[in-house]
């Protein structure tokens, strides 16, 4: 089965709908290797549709990347057709219209349904769900190499995990990871539950999706997870020398987001 990256899928068509619906006379299209991994997932409500591998072949393309879009609206009307590439996800844009967003982005029956029965086995008396994303493995070379950072320590998922006692009444933390054996080494208590699976990204980004708030690592699966859950939104800090990005779009979305150190001091 194709690799689904839900959290990157998300970004890229959200990015073509906001363009869509903020430049005029854009007419914003999805390409085929995207549409069928939406569409596999979701149900069929997106407003921005598909163009066909044919009319795709025959259209002369000027690639570009978030950050220049002020010059997109002239270059439309210039005659120029744009690929938008990359990995863009401008998250403040998208809080900006979640309700319509989300109206876009309803998963297909056999996703609901196991993301239910998942948080189905929380702990009896749950009162707080708590999606907790955790990215690992080849993201070490990224945070190394464009933010100068390392993976975040034990530590700052036993801090979040604290905090988040402390906060929310009786909650039961839901486990996603791309490294779930170091998950259930590091991550310990009777409230969490460990529901990251090989089966499907996309069953577990819903499952993420249906709790109350949400911790993150890093990553667009986690920040996506986050968007679609709405609520609080615990982040990392203190892992790199430039911030990510994405932390700043939330600041941007005016969300409550609280900082943790990758420490133990919290």
């Amino acid at each position: 089965m194709p690799v689904f990256k839900p959290g990157n899928k998300i970004c890229q068509y959200l990015t073509l709908w906001v363009l869509s619906e903020t430049i005029t006379g854009v007419q914003a299209r999805i390409l085929s290797p995207m549409y069928e991994k939406l569409r596999r997932h979701f149900e069929d409500r997106r407003q921005v549709s598909l163009l066909s591998d044919r009319c795709s072949a025959a259209i002369s393309w000027q690639k570009v990347s978030m950050g220049d879009e002020k010059t997109f609206g002239a270059r439309l009307a210039a005659g120029e057709s744009l690929h938008v590439t990359g990995g863009p996800c401008p998250v403040s844009r998208f809080y900006a219209r979640r309700e319509e967003a989300l109206a876009q982005l309803v998963w297909r029956a056999n996703v609901s349904r196991e993301a239910e029965r998942r948080l189905a086995r929380a702990p009896n008396g749950t009162r707080t769900y708590i999606g907790v994303h955790v990215r690992r493995t080849d993201y070490a070379e990224w945070l190394r190499d464009k933010i100068h950072g390392h993976l975040v320590s034990p530590a700052y998922l036993r801090c979040a995990l604290r905090h988040a006692r402390r906060t929310y009444p009786r909650p039961a933390f839901l486990v996603s990871s791309d490294d779930m054996a170091w998950c259930r080494t590091h991550i310990v208590g009777d409230d969490v539950m460990f529901v990251g699976s090989d089966a499907s990204e996309a069953f577990d980004m819903a499952t993420l999706g249906m709790c109350n708030h949400t911790i993150v690592t890093y990553g667009t699966f986690g920040y996506m997870s986050a968007f679609l859950a709405g609520g609080d939104v615990i982040v990392p800090t203190g892992y790199s020398k430039v911030e990510y990005s994405l932390v700043g779009h939330l600041r941007q979305a005016r969300l409550n987001v609280t900082q943790l150190k990758d420490s133990d001091e919290c």
